[in-house]
């Protein structure tokens, strides 16, 4: 049981973004057929509203229909890799720790850094899945 909370905790952002891209993708690819579009709608904003949206439909459904506590917990590792990162990864120049992390940096002719989706996302999407599923957990005690 213990490897089992470990390793959702390491893993379940990751495999979660990766499963929300293989679907945004699938579907995108229905209705347009260009990669390109689907890849801005997983990274066209620094937000990532696609990955919220998913991370609180999904945590809401786990914390509703099972009992597993721990998933509150799962952006605890994203957020220490991302402030790891914001330690040691020094900005462009002219721009904040904060604008170049959580906002619009313009590096290199992109919307935000190259790490960004690899770091920022994580965190977000596991933020909102840690509070829906504490949501979850809470509906269903009151409906208990």
């Amino acid at each position: 049981m213990a490897l089992l909370a470990v390793l959702h905790q390491l893993f379940c952002p990751y495999l979660l973004m990766m499963a929300i891209g293989a679907v945004t993708f699938k579907v995108v690819g229905a209705f347009h057929g260009h990669a390109s579009t689907a890849s801005y709608v997983l990274t066209g904003t620094p937000f990532f509203p696609v990955q919220i949206a998913a991370g609180l439909v999904i945590g809401f459904s786990i914390g509703r229909f099972f009992d597993w506590p721990l998933a509150r917990w799962v952006w605890v590792v994203p957020a220490l890799l991302l402030a790891l990162s914001m330690i040691f990864v020094s900005p462009v120049q002219l721009t904040s720790v904060w604008g170049y992390w959580f906002g619009w940096s313009g590096v290199s002719g992109r919307a935000f850094p190259s790490f960004q989706p690899c770091l920022t996302m994580p965190l977000y999407l596991s933020a909102a899945y840690s509070v829906a599923s504490l949501i979850g957990q809470r509906m269903r005690r009151i409906s208990a």
